[in-house]
């Protein structure tokens, strides 16, 4: 089985901590499949406690799936690595400043 991904299907599955493996699993062995092969198709699969679910368009003339995006049911885009730092030295910074003041 041929899978390409369009470059928003890449960029949300770096976003979102996704592997091409457990997207292509997906697709493979699929528990529900919305949808028909003419349009776009939405494919969702268990694999451990995550729900997978993807949305494919099949290319005909390539003879594979066009993956168009992917995520996790239930999971949060993660945050930019930059707002995770500055997140925790903020949270450091507050706990130094209520130190500091005896705040609690």
């Amino acid at each position: 089985m041929k899978v390409v991904y369009t470059k928003h299907a890449l960029e949300r599955m770096a976003k979102r901590d996704l592997s091409r493996l457990s997207v292509e699993q997906t697709i493979k062995k699929p528990e529900k499949v919305w949808g028909n092969k003419s349009e776009k198709m939405k494919f969702a699969a268990w694999q451990g406690k995550r729900q997978y679910q993807v949305i494919t368009k099949w290319q005909e003339k390539e003879q594979a799936w066009l993956v168009v995006s992917a995520w996790v049911r239930g999971e949060e885009d993660q945050a930019p690595l930059g707002w995770k730092i500055l997140g925790w030295l903020f949270k450091k910074l507050w706990q130094l400043i209520k130190l500091l003041f005896g705040w609690d």
